[in-house]
């Protein structure tokens, strides 16, 4: 055995790992746009092993993301803790969105402090073996109080002032989740609440977040909703969601997509996409249209309203695009490696 084997067996026994944590299942948001946000591909969407934020302003559909999100992890064998610090969640709410509510499938935990929170995550750790498919949802984040303000509310109709020991306790809460996550077969996602920042020259730009900016720049992926309004005449109905990163290790910072969800259907999970593949040079846009020669040669054109006609081509024409790219990039680098020697 070398001397750097021996140092290693040294320091796992310990407990300390001296290897990578290696992501090794991805689940898609529902949405490919969104999954081309947070990741550059259309199919992958929420890794597990990872922590991930959305944060957004009242209304934005943080809750709607973060149900097709737990479906979408339900559909690869994972069960669901929910854990609900609003009392915003109902059965009706994630039936629609095809949740399953079953014992087997979720369970839902209502935590009003963040120390109930660390302790019914803590109890998961140790009930659950690491190769175990749990995944952990906090909605949200930012309305975890702290037992002593529960408490002086309570006993004397008070409330107190947290002094920055709240966002402290977010901090120290989603770091230690992070070195737990990785070594588990696991997915936990919070959301997080903004704010419109009332003074837009202190460089915050246009949210203040509850809790501090660290809550966004914490986990391995944030991304940031802005809420437009969905309208018909003056009839409200839907949800238009800007989607930004803010933070992700798997693609570029700043990407921003609209997302268009209607209350009567849902999430599409194509909308966005034709404009995406456009931006990547699959097809062409020219004005309201799109269009793109397929595999005998023929020009053929389209609407956004038939793009699913004509998706399954075309997404495996984008997801060979990436491929190669991902593939010249390897060859790249070995050709200036061995030009370095």
């Amino acid at each position: 055995m070398s001397k750097f084997d021996k140092f290693r067996t040294r320091i796992n026994k310990r407990g300390i790992p001296t290897s990578l944590s290696k992501i090794d299942r991805w689940v898609s948001t529902g949405s490919m746009a969104l999954n081309y946000v947070i990741t550059g591909s259309l199919s992958k969407g929420v890794p597990n092993r990872r922590t991930g934020c959305i944060a957004g302003p009242q209304g934005s559909g943080k809750s709607l993301l973060l149900g097709n999100i737990a479906k979408a992890m339900q559909d690869e064998g994972y069960h669901i803790f929910y854990f609900d610090s609003e009392n915003a969640i109902d059965e009706e709410f994630l039936a629609r969105l095809n949740v399953d509510m079953s014992d087997e499938k979720f369970t839902p935990i209502r935590v009003y402090s963040v120390e109930e929170a660390v302790a019914v995550f803590s109890d998961i750790l140790r009930e659950f073996d690491k190769d175990e498919k749990v995944a952990v949802i906090v909605d949200s984040l930012s309305n975890l109080e702290l037992e002593a303000e529960i408490e002086k509310f309570e006993k004397e109709g008070e409330l107190a002032n947290d002094m920055g020991r709240k966002a402290k306790s977010y901090k120290q809460f989603v770091q230690n989740v992070n070195s737990k996550v990785g070594d588990r077969d696991m997915f936990f996602w919070y959301s997080l609440h903004v704010y419109e920042n009332q003074n837009v020259m202190n460089g915050e730009g246009k949210f203040k977040v509850s809790g501090g900016n660290a809550q966004l720049y914490i986990p391995s992926i944030s991304i940031l909703l802005d809420k437009l309004n969905l309208k018909e005449g003056t009839k409200q109905t839907g949800i238009k969601m800007k989607v930004t990163t803010k933070k992700t290790r798997y693609n570029q910072l700043g990407v921003a997509k609209e997302i268009l969800i209607p209350y009567a259907t849902g999430i599409d999970p194509y909308d966005g996409v034709p404009d995406i593949l456009a931006d990547e040079g699959i097809i062409q846009k020219n004005g309201g249209w799109f269009t793109f020669i397929d595999e005998n040669g023929k020009e053929v054109k389209f609407q956004k309203k038939t793009f699913s006609q004509h998706a399954d081509y075309l997404i495996t024409k984008f997801n060979e695009a990436e491929i190669k790219e991902r593939d010249d990039l390897e060859v790249l680098k070995e050709i200036e490696g061995e030009e370095s020697v």
